[in-house]
């Protein structure tokens, strides 16, 4: 990924190229900051942000807190639920 040039090579794992690539979803988290402050030269308070984020996953799942809170539980059982 060209993107990753810059970060350490330690940084570098499958895992977080995988979480990267996920994260994605957040452009229009990032796209609403950016507008945020282009229009108010500030930066928008942490619980605008969280809720433009939580929106983002509501977005892709409308239960998505519900199926990740079974996912949380099941990953901390070993998927032994």
């Amino acid at each position: 990924m060209k993107h990753l040039k810059h970060i350490n090579e330690e940084y570098k794992s499958k895992e977080l190229k995988k979480g990267i690539k996920h994260e994605k979803e957040h452009d229009k988290t990032y796209e609403n900051i950016k507008k945020y402050y282009e229009k108010n030269k500030d930066f928008p308070g942490k619980m605008l942000i969280f809720k433009w984020i939580a929106e983002d996953h509501l977005d892709d799942f409308k239960d998505y807190y519900t199926r990740h809170k079974k996912m949380e539980k099941g990953a901390k059982s070993g998927g032994k639920d």
